[in-house]
């Protein structure tokens, strides 16, 4: 490892926050106002104008955070708008006849934003002996329009296709369909005889409205979609890192805990927001959470809570009230005062929320 260091390659460790609480509570600091998975690597790069990497653009949005030493970094237009995938090496005469956007040193302390796509490259200084460390913090991957639509698009067709009230898209498709549409027929000709014309124009016209029907669809199933990638989301994502003052507000951080029973009177808010997420399953009121995540990447299996379908406005109620908003359990909707402190109980027990007593 040294030796190669010792001949200018950078050392890469990935996932610092399995190590290190402090970025590790960064992480999940970010999470929160980010609301996607949020990663890090950090990179040691030796001096004397060492380059860890080619100049490439990667498929997340970064920052760049200069923890020891100087580090000089070039940022160039991207090629491709915002990217899907991370690019491969781009070579010296690829970058020739483009100017950065960027060319700036990044010192101790600074931080260096690249949205998606845009191309890079970095290097120590030639003029001093120092070392350079710094930490790349990752947002917002496979986090786009299109990663929502890739969920509800098929499910939206096989759901149209299998519909009970319509066997549209089940139809056998027109005979000879191929004689007339395609890419070979798409161009007017006037040998065309003018039926062929016309029909070709209806079955386009029939095909758009099958391609509707879908969309249509598709617009139904939104939210189901939606819940499966916050159910993801929620298996992906670092465990809560919570302050002081929030843990004492959990079953973990109180020691008699077991000692205080939920009451009526008692106030309850989700301990901090987005931590836990309800989806209806199957008959069965669902509540993801991750305080059973582990730092590394899905490391534990994510743990849903089940309860039935009449706890769903509770379980809403409970998991939307955040700081500084308060909710007693008595002001759940459901129609039992029992049932009402048995959910309170099992979040709480679970420490996904935070309780107090009324003053």
């Amino acid at each position: 490892l040294w030796s190669n260091y010792d001949k200018g390659c950078t050392i890469r460790l990935l996932r610092p926050h399995k190590h290190c609480d402090a970025i590790q509570s960064l992480l999940s600091t970010l999470e929160v106002e980010f609301q996607c998975m949020i990663g890090a690597n950090a990179y040691l790069t030796p001096p004397r104008s060492s380059q860890g990497f080619a100049p490439h653009y990667d498929d997340i949005d970064a920052f760049c955070l200069q923890l020891q030493g100087s580090k000089r970094w070039k940022v160039y237009k991207p090629t491709i708008k915002l990217p899907r995938t991370s690019s491969e090496d781009f070579t010296t005469e690829d970058l020739e006849d483009m100017e950065p956007v960027l060319d700036i040193t990044l010192n101790e302390g600074d931080l260096l934003y690249m949205p998606r796509g845009y191309i890079h490259q970095a290097c120590t200084l030639n003029d001093n002996s120092h070392h350079s460390i710094h930490l790349t913090i990752s947002a917002m991957q496979q986090w786009a329009w299109v990663d929502l639509m890739e969920i509800v698009v098929p499910d939206a067709l096989n759901a149209a296709a299998m519909s009970e009230s319509s066997t549209s898209l089940r139809k056998g498709l027109p005979q000879g369909f191929m004689e007339y549409m395609g890419v070979m027929y798409e161009e007017p000709n006037d040998e065309k005889l003018p039926d062929t014309l016309k029909i070709a124009g209806q079955e386009e016209k029939t095909a758009k409205k099958r391609i509707m029907e879908v969309a249509e669809t598709a617009c139904t199933m939104l939210d189901a979609a939606c819940d499966e990638m916050a159910t993801r989301y929620m298996s992906e994502r670092q465990p809560p890192a919570l302050s002081a003052k929030e843990v004492t507000l959990t079953s973990q951080g109180d020691e008699t805990a077991d000692e205080k029973p939920i009451l009526p009177n008692t106030m309850c808010r989700l301990v901090r927001p987005g931590v836990g997420r309800l989806v209806l399953e199957d008959d069965k009121a669902i509540v993801y959470h991750c305080f059973d995540n582990s730092r590394e990447y899905q490391g534990n299996p994510i743990s849903p809570m089940e309860f039935e379908m009449d706890d769903a406005a509770s379980l809403e109620q409970l998991l939307t009230t955040v700081e500084p908003e308060w909710i007693l359990v008595n002001d759940l909707f459901h129609d039992s005062i029992e049932d009402k402190i048995q959910i309170v109980q099992c979040l709480y027990d679970e420490g996904i929320i935070a309780v107090k007593q009324a003053e």
